[in-house]
């Protein structure tokens, strides 16, 4: 299954398409529900969790819709997905963007401030679920904007884009961050001109 944003008109949704016979099917709306703004699905690494962003309601069907974009996600059964649900507890109503989750369920996103992107970080404990999230440290966040987190199923490294000059430029660029043994990041860098080749790379 291949699940991915499409932004038709006035609304961003989520498609699907499956791969059946060795061909992918014509791609159609996802089969849940959703809101006008539901967008950047992401598998966890197993498969068996899809993790995205929505202003839907807490109790769909129906508006009123949020006004800010809220982590959601939902499990796979026998019998298909589950109903999705928002992500409680530490999670605020801010912004939030592109969920990226490790194998270990531990939780990437960004958090935007006044157009400022900043990465976190959300730990999952059993019998606990997902603690207060940390920001990452300047190792991460040092540019004027970074976003868009994309984390490797052991932690060991992380993809993001980042501006690194701001404004009037806001050219964007992938860097690559890789996690010491102590926990700690290294400083990110820029990956190389064969990936960073225009300034407009992200996501």
């Amino acid at each position: 299954e291949f699940y991915y944003s499409n932004y038709t008109g006035n609304a961003n949704k989520i498609w699907k398409t499956e791969l059946v016979n060795n061909r992918w099917t014509t791609p159609a709306l996802a089969p849940f529900l959703q809101s006008p703004w539901t967008i950047e699905p992401n598998f966890s690494p197993d498969g068996q969790s899809l993790y995205f962003v929505s202003t839907m309601p807490d109790n769909p069907p129906g508006p009123p819709y949020n006004t800010n974009l809220r982590i959601w996600t939902m499990d796979k059964s026998d019998s298909g997905w589950t109903t999705p649900h928002v992500l409680q507890g530490p999670f605020s109503d801010s912004l939030k963007m592109f969920p990226s989750v490790a194998s270990n369920r531990n939780l990437y996103f960004t958090e935007t401030y006044n157009n400022r992107g900043v990465i976190y970080k959300s730990e999952w404990t059993f019998g606990g679920g997902y603690q207060t999230p940390v920001k990452l440290d300047s190792a991460i966040n040092r540019f004027m904007s970074q976003a868009h987190p994309f984390i490797a199923p052991d932690e060991s490294f992380l993809l993001f884009d980042a501006n690194p000059e701001g404004p009037p430029e806001w050219k964007s660029y992938i860097y690559i961050s890789y996690r010491n043994q102590d926990g700690t990041w290294q400083e990110a860098r820029k990956l190389p001109a064969t990936i960073n080749a225009t300034g407009g790379e992200y996501c």
